[in-house]
């Protein structure tokens, strides 16, 4: 998945693109280690441009919550696309982790 992070009053915003598989696992790694080390509570994951999520996907995803939540952070994930909620509905993911729609 590509991502581009910004940051607008104290709100960490990380817009995802493409797909979210078993790839992306060193690159959520990196980017999970500066979400933790940033200043900011909270984090919103845009998903409104994530075409397809794999299970691993989804153990990323729950992998980003736990890391974020041991060091007093919030993710939310925002604006999932059709396929991308449909697949988050299906894992139930919204009873893990914030959804907004």
């Amino acid at each position: 998945m590509e991502h581009a992070v910004t940051t607008k009053d104290g709100v960490i915003t990380v817009s995802g693109k493409g797909n979210l598989t078993f790839e992306d696992h060193s690159s959520v790694t990196v980017l999970l280690d500066t979400l933790c080390s940033s200043n900011s509570v909270a984090i919103i994951l845009d998903l409104q441009q994530v075409v397809a999520i794999d299970s691993a996907g989804i153990g990323l995803l729950l992998l980003m919550n736990h890391r974020l939540k041991a060091v007093g952070k919030t993710l939310t994930l925002c604006q999932p696309s059709a396929t991308a909620c449909q697949i988050l509905d299906v894992a139930k993911i919204g009873e893990l982790i914030t959804m907004k729609a």
